[in-house]
């Protein structure tokens, strides 16, 4: 390369040993690769700001259900000890009914009378009370000894009753 340019250079009375390019100049080049640049920067720009909203939309997505379980879990405590709550209350009621049938039979079986007959009548008052408070329930009070005619009668099992004589 540098023996054409010394051919040249001798005319004039100078030796070249070596040749050193230090910059080639492209009309155009230059802008061409300026762009380039600039669009890889701003390409860079773009998926760097669309991973930081992807994670920004992750994070807030993990967050809101993160707090949805929690709230689910919250609701179902709060279910399991009310149910807890619930089934302490009748297991108490059933133990205070069971320690008052307990009293009243061991009064009643002092006094020589059936606490099983007594009970038992608590008990229909307890169920003719929940009866009778409905809109469409009729108490009729009838004589003692019709009451087992009447309502067998009324069931359609008169057939067992021998004829009354007369």
């Amino acid at each position: 390369g540098a023996g054409l340019l010394d051919a040249e250079a001798t005319r004039w009375g100078v030796k070249i040993k070596f040749v050193k390019i230090q910059k080639i100049g492209t009309p155009g080049l230059e802008d061409v690769l300026a762009k380039k640049k600039r669009a890889d920067l701003q390409n860079k720009e773009i998926v760097i700001s669309a991973k930081a909203k992807k994670q920004a939309s992750i994070i807030e997505a993990e967050g809101s259900r993160d707090s949805m379980m929690k709230e689910a879990e919250g609701e179902a405590q709060e279910m399991l000890s009310r149910a807890n709550g619930s089934a302490q209350a009748i297991r108490n009621q059933a133990d205070a009914e069971a320690r008052s049938i307990k009293e009243i039979s061991r009064a009643i079986g002092k006094r020589g009378e059936d606490p099983a007959a007594y009970l038992l009548a608590l008990k229909y008052i307890d169920a003719l009370r929940s009866v009778a408070v409905n809109d469409n329930t009729v108490v009729k009070f009838l004589p003692r000894d019709l009451t087992s005619v009447m309502t067998a009668e009324g069931f359609g099992v008169n057939t067992i009753f021998p004829p009354k004589s007369g």
